[in-house]
């Protein structure tokens, strides 16, 4: 029998825990300045905005989540970067993370307001403390 009590505290997202949020598009980041810009957490048209939460996870299985989430997108795009940060940050926006590990790590960012404005002034705050994390770009065998 399974202990749903269990589930849900695994399921949980504690404060202090990495939210990381994959950048597929160099409108999100500013590298010049090493920030990320609110864009990225900005889920208009959206009314929840989807993260991973990466609290615990080496540096590899990170990207590999991140390569994995771009391979799933049928336009398929370039993984350039995460914005990390701690759940906190999102709740101090009086937003929520709702995790469903659908795929494992996945979460949704919930209670959006919906006008824009509204989701890009919570956008603004989240991506002020988030940090920019790039991923390092590969090298063929030729490039050695």
């Amino acid at each position: 029998m399974v202990d749903i009590a269990l589930e849900k505290r695994e399921m949980d997202v504690a404060s202090t825990d990495r939210i990381s949020r994959f950048l597929f598009t160099r409108r999100w980041f500013a590298p010049t300045t090493g920030r990320v810009k609110p864009e990225a957490f900005t889920p208009h048209p959206h009314v929840d905005l989807s993260v991973s939460c990466t609290e615990g996870l080496a540096k590899n299985p990170v990207w590999q989540l991140g390569r994995e989430k771009a391979e799933r997108h049928t336009n398929k795009p370039t993984l350039h970067g995460r914005a990390d940060l701690m759940a906190h940050v999102i709740r101090n926006q009086r937003l929520e993370i709702v995790r469903d590990d659908k795929p494992l790590y996945h979460a949704n960012v919930v209670g959006w307001d919906g006008e824009k404005a509204a989701q890009i002034s919570k956008a603004q705050q989240i991506a002020a403390e988030s940090k920019l994390v790039l991923l390092a770009p590969s090298f063929s065998p030729a490039d050695r």
